[in-house]
C-alpha cells in the first residue's frame, strides 16, 4: 500500500525527516511507493536528497507568499495535502502520516 507523508515543510525538516522516510520505505513492498509533499522552493534539494531511492516521490506544493507566519502557512499546506490525499483514497487505498502537527504543543516541554 502506497503511504503519502506530509510533514513540517521547511527544508531543515524535510533534511531531519530523511532516516524516517527511508526507515518507513524498507518495511513496504517493494512495489510500494512513499509521497512526500514539499514545499516547491525545496523540490529542487529534496529530489536530490532521495534521487537513490525511486520509491519515494516528491509532490510539490506552491507556497502562499502572501502568507509570512509559518503557523498559518503550515495549516495552508495541510489543507492542500488533506484535500489530494482525499481525492486519492476515492480510487485506491493508501496510508497517510502526518509528522509533528497534532502534537507538537504536547511533546515540546518533555524532559527526556
Amino acid at each position: 500500500m502506497d503511504t503519502y507523508i506530509h510533514q513540517h515543510g521547511g527544508l531543515g525538516d524535510m533534511i531531519l525527516c530523511n532516516g524516517l522516510i527511508r526507515y518507513l520505505l524498507q518495511n513496504k513492498d517493494k512495489k510500494d511507493k512513499i509521497y512526500i509533499f514539499c514545499r516547491s522552493r525545496y523540490l529542487k534539494s529534496v529530489k536530490f536528497m532521495y534521487r537513490d531511492e525511486k520509491r519515494i516521490k516528491i509532490i510539490s506544493f506552491n507556497e502562499n507568499l502572501n502568507l509570512k507566519d509559518e503557523k498559518l502557512l503550515a495549516k495552508f499546506e495541510t489543507n492542500k495535502a488533506e484535500k489530494i490525499v482525499d481525492k486519492i483514497k476515492l480510487n485506491k487505498k493508501i496510508d497517510f502520516i502526518k509528522i509533528g502537527f497534532e502534537n507538537y504543543h504536547k511533546t515540546r516541554n518533555v524532559e527526556l
